[in-house]
Order: structure tokens, then C-alpha cells, then sequence
């Protein structure tokens, strides 16, 4: 029986960045701030990339990196979900990849789910 909340879980996320936009260069960082740490709390995380540059790619060593098979978020999302499925975790998280404040809160999401408390857990941005 696995023991760490980080071992039940898959996190699946959506990547389309190039760094040298100017534009785009600070949500990329956002989102490689979420990745590596992710990785580095021990959660696996499946992204899937619909064309970003080398440069960010090369950023997030350690995820698993799943070019964009069809154009579209729904499909993109579904091919990141199946690749979940078949890892056979416990938990599967879809989670904004910018969202790079959010990795504290994944083990308590899980926990709901895990100790049978919650199917779905869908969180707040701000406690009321």
C-alpha cells in the first residue's frame, strides 16, 4: 500500500508558450513555476503541449510531455486525461498551468477524494 498522497496522484495540465513573446514570456514562468514544483513536491505531471518554445520545454525536465496530438482544449484535455488513466493513480488533478500558488493545496484536495469523502473536489478562490 503506497503511503504518500504524492504517489496516489497524477496532475494533468495544458502548455502553449513561447518565452521569447513578450507577451507570453511571464505566464510562462508562472507555469514553469508550477511544473518544477510540483515535480519537486513529488507529484507526476502530465502536460500536454500544443507548441511551446524550446526554451520552456527545456524547462520543465522531469514532466511527463505530450505534444498536442488534435488542435482544441477539449481534445488536448482529453488526451492528457487518457494518459492519466493509464498510469493507474488513485487521483487525477486538471489544473491550470499558470496556476502556480496552487500546488500547497493539492494534498488536501486529494485527501477528500481519497478518504472517500468527496468525488469531486472543485476549489475556491477565496474563503468567504
Amino acid at each position: 500500500m503506497v503511503n504518500n498522497i504524492s504517489d496516489r496522484v497524477v496532475l494533468v495540465t495544458l502548455t502553449y508558450y513561447d518565452i521569447n513573446d513578450s507577451d507570453q514570456s511571464y505566464r510562462a514562468e508562472l507555469a514553469k513555476d508550477m511544473i518544477t514544483t510540483a515535480l519537486s513536491s513529488g507529484y507526476e505531471i502530465i502536460v500536454v503541449d500544443g507548441g511551446s518554445s524550446k526554451e520552456f520545454l527545456d524547462g520543465i525536465n522531469g514532466a511527463i510531455v505530450l505534444q498536442e496530438k488534435d488542435k482544441g482544449m477539449g481534445l488536448a484535455r482529453r488526451q492528457g486525461f487518457r494518459k492519466a488513466f493509464s498510469l493507474k493513480k488513485e487521483v487525477i488533478i486538471w489544473l491550470e498551468a499558470e496556476k502556480n500558488n496552487f500546488v500547497p493545496f493539492i494534498e488536501g484536495c486529494a485527501e477528500l477524494i481519497l478518504d472517500g469523502s468527496a468525488d469531486i473536489v472543485v476549489p475556491r478562490r477565496k474563503v468567504s
